[in-house]
């Protein structure tokens, strides 16, 4: 054992007790610097709150600096500095694997997964070095680099400052909503130099000695304080405090450390859970009604519920009407002529083929989607129903974009490695909505283009109930793309039998990313925003041609056209499904139906009311219980008072193991959404009457109809995901 340890026993004092009020400051400090960077309101009673949880939380992070520096300070040089390197370049393979780096080389990504590999080893290459240069040994017993003179430690901390700042404003601007383990990264590899250049200032202040004694009851005490204020029932200050990045993760790092049962859920700091001594019961369990336990913690035991499952189909004769069903992938209203004035013919000009038709179509503008993401949206719209309404399955998308069971992942290849989890809908949901036409006696097709990805495929079960299922991605490369669907499309209809009727579904890809340059269409310059108008240009070019042939079919068939969820914009990219904000789920919903006529809707509706409609029109009856309303009557019947009504939808994201990263439920009234997110347990209500509200928070026990019929859909599906191989 000599070989590793130091020949002198006896070490002099060291600074390792100023590294607890060094994290607490520069906890502190970060969390400070990014509160007063927000012009949001702020209250003298969160402040105090989240300086409490700042300092505990330094305070410990430093004390396993203190702890982790006097156990390796023994260690000879070259055994430290091996021990500081294997560990952070660990960190270093743990975040690259977590960000999925490995599984993307040699695919479409190879590139930025060596880049994100190469750089997480530099940054762990710079890190060791600098714990190694804090490290209290036998000859440097505060640390080389904190013994060195005044003017380079004052040096260093100017360095370590700058970088810091760098670190913080890449945390903050670059895809602020994706890539937690990067994000966790960066926020730890900013405060590591913060707490260091604090330990460079403590060690020249004598005066700092003298706080010691009374720095961990200090802790103690805003600690204590921290817990009786960070509670349900003061919803205004855990709003302002998730509202802000740092002190955001400084409220889940607490939780996720008084996490005891370690179900992901803390009995404190609003955390939800209502029994830590059973990791079974927790705000992510699904509620099993009519046991007499509250599974969920969510409004006690959930009350049984039947639903008849099975879908029986009757009608009287022949459908009256064919129908066709196009919908268009992440088109946002905001970029559509008809719903704004900017991009019609005198502006941007996005859409005049869809303007065209809409003139004699029925518009509804405020039309929502039930899911953030193509996978909940259709599966949703297809069965009429909400999605915690349905049963759904696990399928794992590969890096080759496949879509596997798992009984099937033991059968990929070694350079196809699995990248996460989805869920689709079950066939134990019942019957979707071409089935329920088929069995009418309707021929249904469906052409689809997914692109790259498999969502829309076979695989996943999305053709069930179609006589004929055409696939964009299995044509020519020159044509897997909008043209190739609209002439598929058109080859369809062509083919026919007339003396049927039909439901045919058409869904283009277009407008989701990634964008493409396509020659002789009008784009307007280099922003994001500008090239997404370019696709829809493309789009809607061959849109037209499709709405064009459908002219011959208008007298006896009801055509609806529609995007399955809405598009949100940022600096660099554009994106769906990480919120429910206004633009990532209001969606254009057209229809032209024989005898409706041109008339403009400002009622809500929902992507859900498509099945209920498209029955009613087609005459065919069904058992199954459905969400959605037959829009019918607020055509026919535009003038009739009717009850306020309150629509659903959701998202969520599942790493590949499974994990939930994201779990939003919204219920909104066109005049208000409350938000729930289930994995931070906090209700967030927006005003949908103007852009850029403040949103609000709630309290657990608010008095609020939105939030009460929230509650009630989730006790009624049991809160969790019913999700099954």
């Amino acid at each position: 054992m000599r070989d590793f340890f130091c020949e002198t026993p006896e070490i002099r004092r060291t600074n390792l007790d100023l590294y607890p009020p060094a994290s607490s400051s520069a906890l502190l400090v970060l969390c400070a610097i990014d509160w007063f960077d927000s012009s949001e309101l702020r209250t003298p009673l969160t402040l105090l709150s989240i300086a409490g949880l700042a300092i505990a939380l330094g305070a410990l992070n430093g004390a396993l600096w203190q702890a982790a520096f006097s156990l390796t300070r023994y260690l000879k040089t070259r055994y430290r500095l091996a021990l500081w390197s294997v560990s952070v370049l660990g960190a270093a393979i743990w975040l690259s694997a977590s960000l999925g780096a490995f599984a993307r080389i040699g695919g479409r990504y190879h590139q930025l997964a060596v880049a994100v590999i190469a750089f997480s080893l530099i940054g762990a290459l710079i890190m060791s070095g600098l714990i190694a240069g804090f490290q209290p040994s036998a000859r440097f017993h505060s640390g080389f680099l904190v013994q060195k003179g005044r003017l380079v430690r004052w040096g260093l901390c100017s360095v370590l400052a700058f970088s810091a700042f760098i670190l913080v404003r890449i945390d903050a601007t670059v895809y602020p909503e994706l890539y937690e383990a990067a994000h966790f990264a960066l926020k730890v590899c900013a405060l590591w130099p913060v707490m260091f250049a604090f330990i460079l200032m403590f060690s020249a202040l004598a005066s700092v000695r003298y706080l010691r004694a009374g720095f961990w009851a200090i802790c103690a005490l805003l600690f204590l304080f921290s817990l009786v204020t960070i509670t349900e029932s003061h919803p205004r200050i855990i709003d302002e405090i998730v509202k802000r990045p740092w002190p955001r993760s400084v409220l889940y790092a607490a939780r996720a450390i008084l996490d005891f049962d370690r179900d992901g859920y803390s009995p404190l700091l609003a955390g939800g859970d209502c029994d830590d001594f059973d990791s079974n019961i927790n705000p992510q369990a699904r509620d099993i009604p009519g046991n007499g336990i509250d599974e969920n913690c969510f409004m006690g035991d959930a009350a049984p519920v039947r639903r008849d499952e099975e879908s029986r189909v009757s009608f009287n004769g022949p459908s009256p009407l064919n129908v066709v069903l196009i919908t268009i992938d992440a088109l946002a209203p905001s970029h559509v002529g008809v719903y704004e004035r900017e991009y019609r013919e005198q502006g941007k000009n996005t859409t005049p083929h869809l303007d065209q038709w809409a003139e004699n179509a029925v518009v509804f503008h405020k039309a929502y989607t039930a899911g953030g993401w193509t996978s909940i949206a259709i599966g949703s719209m297809l069965y009429g129903r909400y999605p915690r309404h349905l049963k759904w399955i696990r399928f794992y998308e590969t890096e080759s974009f496949a879509m596997v069971r798992r009984s099937q992942t033991d059968r990929l290849s070694m350079s196809d490695k699995i990248l996460k989890l989805f869920p689709f809908v079950s066939p134990r949901s019942g019957a979707p909505l071409p089935e329920m036409l088929q069995k009418r006696g309707m021929t249904t097709l469906a052409v689809v283009d997914d692109e790259f990805t498999e969502v829309l495929s076979p695989a996943v079960g999305v053709d069930r109930g179609f006589t004929h299922f055409y696939e964009v991605d299995h044509l020519p490369e020159h044509l897997r793309n909008d043209r190739g669907a609209a002439e598929q499309a058109l080859k369809a209809l062509k083919a026919i039998d007339k003396t049927k009727s039909f439901f045919l579904w058409v869904h283009f890809f277009g407008p989701h990313g990634p964008d493409r340059l396509h020659k002789g269409l009008r784009i307007d310059g280099p922003s994001v925003q500008d090239r997404y108008d370019h696709e829809v240009r493309y789009t809607d070019k061959h849109l037209g041609r499709l709405l064009g042939e459908l002219r011959a079919y208008e007298a006896n068939t009801a055509i609806f056209v529609a995007a399955d969820h809405g598009e949100v914009f940022g600096a660099r990219t554009h994106i769906h499904g990480q919120s429910l904000v206004e633009e990532g789920i209001r969606v254009p919903l057209l229809a032209r139906v024989p005898g409706w006529g041109s008339l403009h809707v400002f009622e809500m509706v929902s992507l859900i009311d498509l099945v209920p409609t498209i029955l009613d029109l087609t005459e065919t009856l069904v058992s199954t219980e459905l969400d959605g309303i037959s829009l019918r009557s607020l055509v026919e019947q535009p003038l009739a008072r009717r009850n306020p009504r309150i629509l659903i939808s959701e998202t969520w994201r599942y790493d590949k193991s499974g994990g939930l990263l994201l779990d939003q439920i919204a219920a909104f009234d066109g005049r208000y959404k409350v938000v729930y997110n289930r994995i931070n347990q906090t209700f967030i209500r927006y005003s949908q009457l103007a852009r850029n509200a403040r949103p609000q928070m709630l309290s657990a026990d608010a008095i609020d109809p939105l939030r009460a019929y929230l509650g009630r859909y989730l006790e009624s599906t049991g809160g969790k995901l019913d999700l099954s191989d």
